[in-house]
């Protein structure tokens, strides 16, 4: 196996070569007590952030603000809950 960039590169004798795109990292921190900031880079690609409240059965839906670009990163600031939330990336 190899990784370049956001692909790994996966081979064998019986099932010969693999491509995978392997997604960015997420962020998550704290801005101030009421918020937290998710981020990803920007060299990732063009992603919308998705949220769900549980894993059991997720309900993914699209984070209702948009990102901004610092440059460096996306950032998205949602508010924290004393509930769970769960974030993914999607194409």
């Amino acid at each position: 196996m190899a990784v370049v960039g956001n692909y790994a590169y996966v081979a064998d004798a019986t099932a010969g070569l693999a491509i995978l795109q392997i997604g960015p990292v997420l962020s998550v921190a704290p801005s101030d007590p009421d918020n937290v900031v998710v981020s990803w880079p920007v060299a990732s690609g063009a992603f919308t952030l998705q949220q769900a409240t549980n894993l059991g059965s997720p309900v993914w839906q699209d984070v209702a603000d948009s990102p901004t670009n610092d440059g460096t990163n996306f950032r998205v600031t949602v508010p924290a809950t004393n509930q769970s939330q769960y974030f993914r990336l999607r194409l």
